[in-house]
């Protein structure tokens, strides 16, 4: 699955399918001095009913969900979308994440696995037990099967300006190599990671 990124800024923005230009996932993220909120909403089929999982009850974040879903609907009339993920970022302590009815601190999941060119790299844990390792590169980060470099599961590429080769878009592509549910969780991964590289 390929996607582009619009804005530039993965943990504010809509992300696209790169063949069809369809929003597949929107990503808005309240910025505040303590516990910054990131909210995922994720495109519905279309023979989804109007009912799944519901965001938390008391949401920290500003921009309530139905303002998503709206924002969502005017920019795609026949797009719906709904509660995915939660992020919320501790200032001090671990980060909590919901994904659906799942939660987890950042501890249970993601732990520091050794240096890279540029800078500590994470391993994450998914919820079906794969091992992942999240490497930075000079323009991007990737995620791949723990001891398998070749399987790479997450790829983004920073916008590229064009000084070298061809001016391009930021883009993320996400293998639908282990099934949809994990392609869901390893967004949110990529998201908790592509923040972690900018602290």
């Amino acid at each position: 699955m390929h996607l582009t990124i619009t804005p530039q800024n993965p943990l504010n923005a809509t992300y696209l399918e790169a063949s069809s230009g369809r929003a597949l996932y929107r990503v808005h993220t309240e910025m505040k001095v303590h516990d910054t909120v990131t909210t995922v909403t994720r495109r519905l089929a279309d023979d989804v009913p109007h009912r799944g999982v519901s965001p938390p009850s008391q949401s920290s974040s500003g921009q309530n969900l139905k303002d998503l879903e709206r924002d969502a609907d005017s920019a795609s009339p026949q797009a719906r979308f709904g509660f995915l993920a939660q992020i919320l970022w501790k200032v001090v302590g671990p980060t909590t994440i919901r994904i659906g009815d799942a939660e987890f601190s950042s501890e249970e999941r993601f732990r520091s696995v050794g240096f890279g060119l540029f800078g500590l790299e994470l391993g994450y844990t998914s919820s079906t037990g794969h091992e992942f390792r999240c490497r930075y590169k000079p323009f991007g980060t990737t995620m791949e099967l723990q001891n398998e470099p070749s399987t790479v599961v997450a790829n983004f590429h920073a916008k590229s300006l064009g000084v070298v080769g061809e001016a391009k878009d930021a883009s993320l592509e996400l293998s639908e190599e282990f099934g949809d549910a994990l392609v869901d969780e390893l967004f949110v991964a990529f998201l908790y990671v592509q923040k972690r590289r900018k602290l």
